[in-house]
């Protein structure tokens, strides 16, 4: 189960914790903490050891966010009666997940998408897309709309169609 802590990834557990098929098997708990180095180039020598302490105190804070994430996420699967254990993993998350995917026996990700089109997406990536692309197991993606209940047509005449 990748989870990134979002809306997304709590619809995600809705269904995945719903679906007798998963009942009883193991759940590695996969977040990433993407924590790219800062580039060098164009600061000043004083400049950058100052950048590079917010740095290094902002990717210590994301780490102990996706660990708490992590953890938070392996004891609500546990509560739903799943075997779930937390794995914090760190850079790209979509390349993380496929390389832990590929580095164990998982046959099925399951994880959340939000969505995004156009310039978002361009702009921001799509993890689930690319998990999808380069995944060598099923991957299960949920979309928020997922849970919304369909409308029934029920036509003129009040009968179900």
């Amino acid at each position: 189960f990748a989870d990134d802590g979002s809306t997304s990834a709590r619809n995600a557990e809705t269904v995945f914790t719903r679906w007798p098929i998963f009942a009883g098997l193991p759940v590695s708990v996969l977040t990433v903490a993407d924590v790219a180095v800062p580039v060098a180039a164009g600061f000043t020598p004083g400049l950058y050891d100052q950048t590079l302490d917010s740095y290094t105190r902002a990717a210590d804070e994301t780490r102990e966010e996706v660990r708490l994430e992590a953890t938070a996420e392996a004891h609500r699967l546990a509560d739903a009666g799943l075997d779930a254990t937390a794995f914090e993993l760190e850079g790209d998350p979509s390349t993380e997940i496929v390389r832990y995917v590929a580095s164990h026996d998982i046959a099925t990700i399951v994880m959340g998408t939000r969505g995004h089109t156009g310039l978002a997406r361009l702009i921001l990536g799509s993890t689930a897309r690319n998990v999808l692309l380069h995944a060598s197991c099923s991957v299960l993606v949920v979309r928020d709309q997922a849970l919304t209940p369909p409308q029934v047509d029920t036509g003129e005449n009040g009968r179900k169609r």
